[in-house]
């Protein structure tokens, strides 16, 4: 009996990690189509796979696919969101691209939650009394008088980089300046080429200066910045670029004297959001707008895979962003929510006292 004991548990044990292998370490299969091959092992690679086998990925479910459409549905629906299953967004530096015999072309999407706001507002007692929830039904957006909260609902939906109403670029008529989300005019303004073609905007008040950069380069970090009581950081559209640039950013900031730091979110994605997660302790700072994309806890972007033939390309995070924790998609949520320019803009005059500042009436297209 004890022998049989031994035995059973060296054969639980073996099961166990033949399970564990195949799941977690499979062997990829020389019988099968070498292209397929070179996916399933970049698949396997990839430094989010224990999360993708975590959701019920098989790779060797693709061992006998063809490269088309069937293909990219599969991997695909492990990386979109799933409130069913409790998904976030898994990755939105990833992206998975090809074209199948017929030339038909197949490509990811990345996805942020964003909140469809309704026209229902009220104050935090009567809208908790109805049932709302703080962040989740019922949002602080101080701009109808004493009913500074909103109601709203979060839907998923596809990032949108070029954003239909606004998308920034460097003014294109002398004296007009227009930021991430053509907020302010007026004041003085600097406009430089930078490295790699990137600008820098700065616009200035006798109390306020404002700030507002193509990418997240070193140039960034070469612009001395004025001393003023408030610092504006304009990343409504915030691209992303360069995590060392960001860091060394924020280093700066924190050692300036601004009385208030005020972050305009919205569009603000990976290297950019970076600079909101380094400064979210920081007790100056004042996050205005929409939540952040949610494209920061997974960094960086490497091609894994390229066959050009094929019109496929695998490109993903390569580095998971330490205490950060898996916010894809949803990013970093805003203290005073507005989700146009009139309100951004009626709560930053509020929030500095700076009547200097004048509402952007510029739209213009990179």
């Amino acid at each position: 009996m004890k022998k049989f004991i031994i035995s059973l548990f060296f054969v639980i044990f073996a099961l166990f990690n033949v399970c564990g292998e195949d799941l977690l370490h499979p062997v990829i299969r020389d019988d099968i189509d070498e292209d397929i091959k070179k996916i399933e092992q970049a698949l396997v690679d990839y430094v989010l796979y224990p999360e993708l086998v975590e959701r019920g990925f098989d790779v060797h479910r693709l061992d006998n696919m063809k490269i088309d459409g069937e293909m990219f549905e599969y991997v695909e629906s492990f990386f979109r969101p799933n409130d069913e299953k409790g998904w976030n967004a898994l990755d939105n530096h990833h992206s998975f691209s090809l074209r199948d015999e017929n030339g038909k072309e197949f490509r990811s999407k990345d996805y942020k939650r964003a909140v469809i706001f309704s026209n229902e507002y009220g104050t935090k007692d009567e809208l908790l009394k109805k049932g709302c929830v703080e962040n989740e039904t019922m949002f602080y957006y101080p701009s109808n008088g004493e009913k500074d909260w909103r109601v709203g609902k979060w839907s998923w939906s596809f990032i949108n980089y070029r954003g239909e109403l606004f998308y920034r670029g460097p003014g294109r008529f002398k004296g007009t300046y227009a930021s991430g989300m053509g907020l302010f005019d007026g004041g003085n303004y600097i406009y430089g080429d930078g490295k790699n073609n990137c600008w820098f905007g700065m616009l200035e008040t006798k109390k306020s200066v404002v700030i507002d950069f193509d990418s997240v380069e070193d140039y960034i970090n070469d612009v001395k910045l004025p001393k003023k009581d408030n610092l504006i950081i304009d990343l409504s559209v915030g691209n992303g670029g360069s995590g060392r640039a960001s860091s060394k950013f924020v280093e700066t900031i924190k050692n300036s004297k601004y009385k208030k730091i005020i972050i305009i979110t919205g569009d603000t994605t990976s290297a950019s959001e970076n600079i909101v997660h380094l400064l979210q302790d920081d007790k100056r700072v004042i996050r205005i707008g929409r939540n952040t994309n949610g494209r920061h806890y997974v960094g960086g972007v490497k091609c894994v895979l390229s066959i050009k033939e094929k019109g496929l390309y695998l490109l993903y995070g390569d580095a998971i962003v330490s205490g950060v924790g898996n916010q894809e998609g949803i990013g970093y949520l805003p203290d005073i929510w507005a989700d146009n320019k009139e309100d951004i803009f009626k709560n930053v005059v509020s929030i500095t006292g700076d009547t200097e500042l004048k509402i952007g009436t510029h739209f213009f297209i990179r």
